[in-house]
């Protein structure tokens, strides 16, 4: 099974987001035989947090949608 999560922000709610790159972090190493794929490069609007933040994971994948190229730019 492949399981995909919003990671990051969202435009539509407030903080404190749940889906931050430690809590997904997390995820991957309580659950190794399950196969991970996190939305917006595994953080929507955090990205130098998941840069920083992300370890290597054999069951963990970062998909390209939605991703403002100006925040990560800026």
């Amino acid at each position: 099974m492949i399981v995909t999560f919003h990671a990051g922000g969202d435009v539509g709610f407030k903080a404190p987001f749940h889906s931050d790159p430690e809590r997904l972090n997390k995820l991957c190493d309580l659950f190794p035989k399950t196969t991970f794929v996190f939305a917006h490069m595994g953080g929507y609007d955090m990205w130098d947090e998941g840069a920083d933040t992300y370890k290597y994971h054999d069951n963990m994948y970062l998909d390209t949608s939605i991703i403002n190229t100006v925040s990560i730019i800026n």
